[in-house]
C-alpha cells in the first residue's frame, strides 16, 4: 500500500481528533489509510457515532474496523438497514456524506470542462498562428475544424440561454 503523506496526515486527523483513537493505532492496524476519507470512512463513522449515541452498539458488539473493512453492500444490510426501525436517519445520514464525496471540490475542473478549456486553447493558439500567417495548410485546415466547432457550440450555448 502506498499513500502519500498528505493523505495519511488527513485520515489520522480524522481518526484521532475527530474519532477520538490513539495514533498508536495506525502503527499496529494501516489498513484504514488506504481506505477513502471522503467515501468510506467519514460516512461509515458517522453511521457508526449515531448508533453508538443511540445506545444501538456496545463497545464490544460492532467493531468500527470491521464496518470500514466490508463491502458496501454488507454495509448496508448489517449496520445501516438492520437499525431503520430504531434509526430511521441512517441511511439519509449516509448517502449525503456519500453525496458530498461526489462534488467536485471547489476549485476543481470537471473532465467536460477540461476538455472544453484544452479545446479552446488549441483554437486560440492556431488562431493566432494564422494571423502571423505563418502556419502551413494542415494547420489551416486544423483551424477550419476548430471555427467550425466553435460556432457549433457557440449555437449550443445560445440555445441554452
Amino acid at each position: 500500500m502506498v499513500a502519500s503523506e498528505h493523505k495519511i496526515m488527513r485520515v489520522m486527523e480524522f481518526f484521532v481528533n475527530k474519532m477520538g483513537w490513539d495514533s498508536s493505532f495506525f502503527a499496529r492496524s494501516p489498513i484504514h489509510i488506504g481506505f477513502s476519507l471522503e467515501k468510506r470512512i467519514v460516512p461509515r463513522c458517522a453511521v457508526y457515532q449515531v448508533l453508538l449515541s443511540k445506545g444501538l452498539i456496545k463497545n464490544n458488539s460492532f467493531n468500527l474496523t470491521t464496518m470500514l473493512k466490508k463491502p458496501e453492500k454488507w454495509f448496508l444490510t448489517k449496520v445501516v438497514n438492520c437499525n431503520e426501525e430504531e434509526a430511521p436517519e441512517l441511511l439519509k445520514l449516509y448517502e449525503e456524506k456519500l453525496a458530498l464525496a461526489k462534488q467536485d471540490p471547489p476549485g476543481s475542473i470537471s473532465g467536460w470542462h477540461l476538455g472544453d478549456a484544452a479545446h479552446r486553447l488549441v483554437a486560440n493558439s492556431l488562431q493566432l498562428r494564422a494571423n502571423r500567417n505563418a502556419y502551413s495548410s494542415e494547420e489551416k485546415n486544423v483551424c477550419k475544424i476548430c471555427r467550425s466547432s466553435q460556432q457549433a457550440a457557440s449555437g449550443r450555448s445560445e440555445e441554452n440561454s
